[in-house]
């Protein structure tokens, strides 16, 4: 189902790109994409290191009852995560082009970065007060105990969210040094939950100090 879900639409995506094949060919230098296409690579596979390595280490230290309610609870979160997504990327190539051109591009990262909060500040209050409806129309009565999580995790998701348009920002800018905040965010990220792994909410709690702590940080980068 998933691989169908991506190949439809794949294939459907060249009707649409019919004209490219008409045009003429010119000659282009292709190395500065494969040479652009590595530090993209790094950041998209740090920033999913970060929202993975919580679920790998709370599987490792937790019961398989409070890992599934983790896991539940990481679910509903990231669907901040994904639902700001698209703003990102239309983002990155409008900033890309801009910059090319010499033109301003602040105004367009600034109303991204309001849109973003926008859609995590309404997924999160919707969250804190109807959590129970929440859980109980997607996971059921067995599931109750993470109402009391997915308010602050999706609070969490919400600043990973702009987290993740600041570093596509950057990208777009041929700006690199970004990564070594991000890498070592993910580094404490996972010693401090090896250190302190009491309740899920303590492990929800670091991820919310260590997020403020990163978006503040690329903040004062960017």
């Amino acid at each position: 189902a998933i691989i169908l879900s991506y190949l439809i639409p794949f294939i459907f995506t060249f009707y649409f790109l019919r004209f490219i094949f008409r045009e003429k060919k010119i000659a282009f230098p292709t190395k500065n994409i494969y040479v652009y296409s590595f530090p993209v690579f790094i950041t998209t596979f740090l920033l999913t290191a970060f929202y993975s390595i919580d679920v790998i280490l709370i599987k490792h230290f937790f019961s398989a009852q409070e890992a599934g309610y983790y896991w539940a609870t990481s679910l509903l979160g990231k669907i901040v995560y994904f639902a700001s997504g698209a703003v990102t990327l239309v983002l990155f190539p409008q900033v890309n082009e801009l910059n090319m051109k010499n033109i301003a591009h602040k105004k367009i990262f600034h109303r991204a970065l309001i849109l973003v909060s926008l859609i995590g500040a309404s997924i999160t209050a919707f969250y804190f007060l109807f959590s129970k409806f929440t859980v109980n129309l997607l996971f059921g009565n067995q599931y109750f105990a993470i109402r009391e999580f997915i308010g602050f995790f999706s609070l969490a998701m919400a600043l990973f969210s702009l987290v993740y348009v600041i570093c596509f920002y950057n990208l777009s800018l041929n700006r690199t040094g970004f990564i070594y905040i991000l890498l070592s965010s993910i580094l404490l990220e996972t010693i401090l939950i090896y250190l302190f792994h009491e309740t899920i909410m303590q492990v929800i709690f670091i991820l919310l100090a260590l997020l403020s702590f990163l978006l503040l940080s690329l903040f004062i980068f960017t």
